[in-house]
């Protein structure tokens, strides 16, 4: 008796080992198309994850600051208008700026919003003493949460907040994201 069944084998993930390394920087932003292990460290700032499931692409960013300039939108502020490349070095600081930007670079893939899988991690409020009212970390994230909530793109995972800052490695090819908790407060 023959066999018929038909067995159907997806490519295999490649191992962290295989992975092309990407150190991301603060306020900078990356949309890599090939496996790769995109590393940040996080404190008040925050790092948008963008996954696109289908092409096994990912925009990950490393914002500082909630938007230019306080109670003006993005779209206002910015010398170039969100859709191309960022004009200057810090537009990518910006939260909003840096959606933007990822979100576009994603549309030039022909990505459409309803397919991708959206990760919010950081924020955190490492220098406890401060006044709430002046914390950045919790502003960051209300900004990414709105910014993303207006562009149509909900989040599936988040991890923000709290006192203790983060190191990510994300895996771009399978949206796989390690956390790891750190107490200093030296970096964005």
């Amino acid at each position: 008796m023959r066999n018929t069944s038909h067995k159907v084998s997806l490519p295999a993930l490649p191992s962290d080992n295989t992975r092309k390394r990407v150190s991301l920087g603060m306020g900078d932003a990356v949309i890599v198309d090939r496996p790769s292990v995109i590393r940040t460290i996080l404190g008040s700032c925050v790092a948008v994850i963008l996954h696109v499931p289908r092409l096994r692409v990912s925009a990950v960013c490393h914002a500082q600051m909630p938007e230019r300039e306080a109670g003006l939108c993005c779209r206002d502020t910015c010398p170039q208008p969100c859709g191309g490349e960022p004009s200057n070095s810090t537009d990518l600081r910006y939260v909003t700026c840096s959606i933007r930007y990822m979100l576009n670079s994603l549309h030039r893939l022909h990505v459409i919003k309803a397919e991708i899988i959206c990760t919010l991690i950081g924020g955190a409020n490492v220098l406890r003493n401060i006044d709430p009212r002046w914390a950045v970390g919790e502003r960051n994230v209300e900004m990414a949460l709105s910014t993303l909530k207006n562009e149509g793109i909900g989040v599936a995972y988040s991890d923000t907040g709290g006192t203790k800052g983060r190191v990510i490695e994300h895996m771009s090819d399978s949206n796989r994201t390690k956390v790891r908790y750190h107490d200093s407060s030296g970096s964005g």
